[in-house]
């Protein structure tokens, strides 16, 4: 991590140093890149790495190591929980409100992958009120079975409607159909 400060220092003169760190933090917390504490010559393991969610309390240490993921998966540094698909708050909304309606059919058509957590809070009733949905330990069958329940409360979900969605999905597959959508959705919202 110091390597990369005195980079950007060389390149676009004296930054502050809560800048950089807040910058390097967040291609972490994107998935963009992966971070450990490191001390020479130690032997990097899973568990060193510093997590997404742990990103929120971390100070970055100039001895730090930044990889990108495909290195830590290249040097088995990936655990499960590395390579979880995670969305939440209202950027979790923005992609899954618009998919909601189709989650059965992505199921029907394939879709593989287990849910761990899949929550949507606050979805305006008609008339007044706010429905919640929360799914946990959901296997593809069960969230195949789920599927109207999602179609009618993804009719009350329009492009404008605020919402917050929290989803995990611990082990997703590649060619998962609901992943494939998700990660679509993402890149489209960005």
């Amino acid at each position: 991590m110091g390597e990369i400060k005195e980079t950007l220092t060389g390149t676009h003169g004296n930054l502050p140093e809560e800048s950089v760190d807040a910058a390097l933090l967040k291609l972490v917390q994107d998935n963009r890149a992966m971070l450990f504490r490191s001390t020479p010559g130690q032997e990097i393991r899973p568990e060193d790495m510093v997590s997404k969610t742990q990103t929120v309390f971390y100070k970055p240490a100039s001895d730090d190591v930044i990889v990108t993921p495909a290195r830590a998966s290249e040097k088995n540094l990936l655990s499960k929980q590395d390579t979880a698909l995670r969305l939440d708050g209202q950027k979790g909304g923005r992609v899954l409100g618009p998919l909601l309606r189709r989650i059965g059919s992505l199921y029907n058509q394939g879709a593989v992958s287990s849910i761990e957590l899949l929550d949507l809070a606050g979805i305006p009733l008609p008339d007044g009120g706010r429905l919640r949905i929360s799914v946990e330990n959901a296997p593809p069958g069960s969230m195949k079975a789920l599927g109207e329940l999602f179609e009618v409360a993804g009719t009350l979900i329009k492009s404008d409607t605020p919402l917050e969605a929290f989803l995990e999905i611990t082990d997703p597959s590649e060619d998962c159909a609901l992943v494939k959508e998700i990660k679509t959705n993402q890149t489209e919202k960005e």
